[in-house]
């Protein structure tokens, strides 16, 4: 408990950290930076941790906030190089949030190799539904943020982000 206090002072008392918007992605916590034109993991949920680390980046191209992205997602599998894949999608503001779209890596049932890419595959439809915008407040999103990082047992420092380069 003392933890996630000093973890809650110390968000609130860091507006830099704080410039990012924050998107829930099926239970992660995800940041936004529309400068650099990426969405990464800030917050990963306990399920998939061991695959996936915060800074590891989920999307990179050009993000316009409120209205559109497009570029390149990308999967991962644990002990394999992420999987590149062309998306693109708008901002919903029904949800609200990012629905990005492309046909997506399938990876055989063992080993990397990408096999097929297939608009059926779970990744094919990336749903980002901004926490401030859906809780109405920017204070709801560091209490999310607090709460999810709880979940995951602390927060980790986080390595550098993932930076692939090639595209499908």
């Amino acid at each position: 408990m003392k933890r996630l206090a000093c973890l809650s002072l110390l968000l609130l008392a860091a507006p830099a950290a704080l410039a990012e918007d924050l998107f829930d992605h099926n239970g992660s916590i995800m940041a936004v930076d529309y400068a650099s034109g990426t969405i990464a993991y800030k917050v990963v949920k306990a399920s998939i941790s061991k695959t996936i680390t915060p800074g590891a980046i989920v999307f990179s191209g050009s993000i316009e906030k409120g209205k559109f992205a497009q570029g390149t997602a990308y999967t991962f599998r644990r002990g394999c190089p992420v999987a590149p894949y062309a998306v693109s999608g708008r901002y919903d503001p029904s949800l609200p949030g990012f629905v990005l779209t492309g046909a997506a890596p399938h990876r055989g049932k063992t080993g990397c190799a990408v096999i097929s890419y297939e608009t059926d595959n779970p990744n094919a439809r990336l749903v980002f539904i901004d926490i401030a915008a859906r809780d109405g407040t920017a204070s709801a999103a560091v209490e999310n943020e607090v709460k999810a990082t709880a979940k995951t047992g602390g927060p980790n420092t986080a390595p550098k982000p993932l930076t692939p380069t090639a595209t499908p």
